[in-house]
């Protein structure tokens, strides 16, 4: 989409003026004025039209163009139960006065198309408002508002109800509550909670369901708007942060086996982007990695389509600067549900569990991606960026009930950039019932911890057992993976292992509050059989063989990682290996550094065959299977067994048939990134991929060059 450009002091913008009414403030809220985030237009506060009851924002001045006068980071501060009334006022230079406004709420509710909106904040914490105008063309402004909003743990003596409009009202809507004047500072786990619209999980670990605007039973709309935000991961420091809707994690997409869903994507973020869909088998075009797609540009839109047959957990994240823009936030998950389940949903308790972690910087900023001192930046990029605050659903440390005797399903992803994830609860024993595609043939029980390398799902069920009240941990365990260590002496690279590796302290990241059911709980048992695995047949097979390695680490902080001895800047079409729908191969992956990797596989799922370690001289050392066939998109690679020479192959068969739902047009990819165009669904114009990527899931080691790409014709 092209940018609505308007000549401003010599520059492109549109002219705006925000007004925010806030209603029963106390005196300290209503000096608190609203900040725009840094990539809005150049506003300033003005307390020309300060009064009793309203707080005048961004009042246009002539300040040089990008520059804030204001505090950044003070933001509108209200107590929880209050109202605001948000009102924009927009001048087309050109003189187009039919200009439509919309307003973004993140987490908090659907956005409003309407010149005013009045909304009651109810949840502590912080919200992002946005505000997007478009003229009579449908031309959006490039550069929307965005007003902070920070919601204390309060309440307002003295409130003036104001009910959030219900966006599917029922024909006996429920009367807004009033606030508590005189809330409990130290209160019980509600044993029944009422999840908020738009929210599911527990009060304590919500997650923001996107929200659908399609009313057809089998399409799935939802609007996506990447976006800087500031988010509280410590109490009283906001971090500048990327997120979808201005929430982290980004919202749960919620589709059914065989639903067409539709995603309205803009970027309104400083830099360009793409949204991968991690897991899914959709057309080429609609894939959103650096050789599938064009990136995004900042203020362009771009609309994903296609459809959706895989029940299971799946998850999107960008694919440009995949490391540094997942990290700062970018990321969310997509379930596809299967109505005739064999797990079915009034036998468990449900959660969607994301884990991931954040590299904050003493001010609680997110860390520059690779900054910091030669040695500090090898590390970065040797042993992939591990965070030092945990996250689950984008909360630090958050406690949640669990009811005693019921059991919890958990749908877990593990979005962190590089750390491997080993999950344990004292005294529980988990049963795995699914994977990165769906459910598995039979149960896997009697499992002491759940391991996940980054991008792994896991589909999991245990029974809580225990006293009303008692707390019980969720564990992680840290994982041997081959980290290493780096000395640089008189300007030379000195790399070894590094002695904590597989040994550092296990950390406390969740905690479950044991409360006793609403009614007698009954333990489910998965059955025996679950869901039907085709077995790939590779009896006529084609081969190939892909190898991860990297190169010596320099002084001045540079190393490449390599697929096949080359980085993918480095890749040509002519090193690309050429697949013809239909093909069936054998991939060995074959890992000859000392650390593990990864594995992620685009568009097609594959099965591990067998995992085979060897010596020096070829010889083999070990050979193990998967306990049973399963479908996968990604999986780890271990590490060399021994001295340089030694080599681990984990060898994986892959169907390169479309599979339900796609045609061989959808799967059509080859030409490199010379070739991509992309698509444009409103128009019918169908894109060009230039190839399907794979690569190592832990992030650094992808953007420092372990990616490649394949050609299917």
């Amino acid at each position: 989409m092209k940018n609505y450009s308007l000549s401003i002091l010599g520059k492109t913008s549109f002219f705006l003026c925000l007004l925010v009414l806030v209603v029963g403030c106390s005196d300290d809220a209503r000096k608190s004025n609203a900040i725009l985030s840094e990539q809005s237009l150049p506003w300033v506060e003005s307390s020309s039209n300060l009064t009793p009851a309203s707080v005048a924002i961004n009042t246009f001045d002539s300040a040089p163009n990008g520059t804030i006068l204001s505090p950044v980071g003070a933001g509108v501060d209200l107590y929880r139960g209050q109202s605001l009334t948000f009102e924009a006022m927009a001048t087309d230079p050109d003189g187009d006065t039919n200009l439509s406004y919309s307003w973004s709420f993140g987490a908090y509710m659907p956005a409003v198309a309407a010149q005013t909106a009045t909304v009651k904040f109810d949840t502590v914490g912080v919200i992002a408002v946005q505000l997007n105008v478009r003229d009579s063309t449908g031309k959006l402004d490039p550069t929307p508002d965005t007003i902070v909003i920070n919601i204390l743990n309060e309440t307002d003596p003295n409130p003036v109800p104001t009910p959030i409009p219900d966006p599917n009202p029922g024909p006996n809507p429920a009367p807004t509550p009033e606030p508590n004047p005189n809330p409990n500072p130290n209160p019980e786990p509600n044993p029944n909670p009422d999840p908020n619209p738009g929210i599911v999980g527990t009060q304590e670990l919500p997650i923001t369901v996107a929200v659908d605007k399609n009313l057809s039973n089998d399409i799935v709309e939802v609007d996506l708007i990447a976006m800087e935000s500031k988010v509280e991961f410590s109490p009283g420091v906001f971090s500048n942060v990327y997120t979808y809707n201005g929430v982290i994690p980004g919202p749960l997409i919620k589709t059914k086996v065989g639903d067409t869903l539709i995603v309205n994507f803009t970027n309104n973020l400083p830099e360009p982007t793409t949204i991968h869909w991690h897991g899914l088998r959709l057309p080429a075009d609609m894939d959103g990695s650096t050789v599938a797609q064009n990136p995004i540009q900042p203020g362009e839109s771009f609309v994903y389509q296609f459809q959706v047959h895989d029940a299971a957990l799946f998850w999107y994240h960008p694919h440009v600067r995949s490391n540094a823009q997942v990290e700062k936030g970018l990321a969310g998950t997509l379930l596809v549900e299967n109505p005739d389940s064999a797990i079915p949903a009034a036998e468990v308790s449900q959660e969607i569990m994301i884990f991931d972690d954040i590299l904050l910087d003493p001010t609680g900023q997110v860390t520059e991606a690779f900054s910091g001192t030669p040695e500090e930046i090898l590390l970065e990029k040797i042993n992939g960026r591990e965070g030092n605050v945990f996250l689950v659903n984008g909360k630090v440390a958050p406690s949640i009930p669990v009811e005693i005797g019921k059991t919890q399903r958990w749908r877990i992803v593990n979005i962190a950039n590089t750390r491997f994830l080993r999950l344990s609860i004292p005294n529980v024993e988990f049963t795995r019932v699914g994977g990165d595609e769906g459910l598995l043939y039979t149960p896997e029980p009697n499992l002491k911890s759940i391991f996940l390398v980054p991008g792994q799902r896991a589909d999991v069920v245990f029974t809580p057992t225990g006293v009303a009240g008692d707390s019980i941990p969720v564990i992680w365990t840290d994982t041997s993976r081959g980290r290493h260590s780096i000395s640089i002496v008189n300007g030379e690279v000195i790399m070894g292992h590094d002695h904590f590796d597989g040994v550092q302290p296990e950390r406390e990241i969740l905690t479950l509050n044991l409360i006793d059911p609403p009614a007698l709980a009954t333990a489910f048992t998965p059955p025996w059989v679950m869901e039907p695995v085709t077995v790939i047949d590779t009896t006529n097979a084609k081969t190939a063989s892909f190898t991860f390695s990297h190169g010596m680490p320099m002084p001045n902080g540079m190393v490449d990682f390599y697929i096949n001895g080359k980085t993918f800047a480095e890749m040509t079409v002519d090193d690309a290996l050429d697949v013809q729908n239909g093909d069936i191969f054998i991939w060995d992956l074959v890992n000859m550094s000392g650390g593990d990797h990864p594995f992620h596989l685009h568009g097609f799922f594959f099965q591990v065959i067998e995992t085979i370690e060897t010596d020096v001289d070829g010889a083999v050392l070990r050979k193990y299977a998967p306990n049973q066939v399963e479908n996968l998109d990604t999986v780890n690679l271990p590490r060399r067994p021994g001295v340089m020479g030694t080599k681990t192959t984990v060898r994986i068969a892959i169907d390169f048939s479309p599979g339900l739902g796609r045609t061989v047009e959808d799967t059509v990819a080859f030409g490199g990134v010379s070739a991509i165009t992309n698509g444009d669904i409103l128009s019918g114009v169908r894109g060009q991929s230039g190839g399907w990527q794979f690569h190592c899931h832990i992030l650094e080691h992808a953007d420092t060059g372990m990616m490649s790409f394949f050609e299917l014709r």
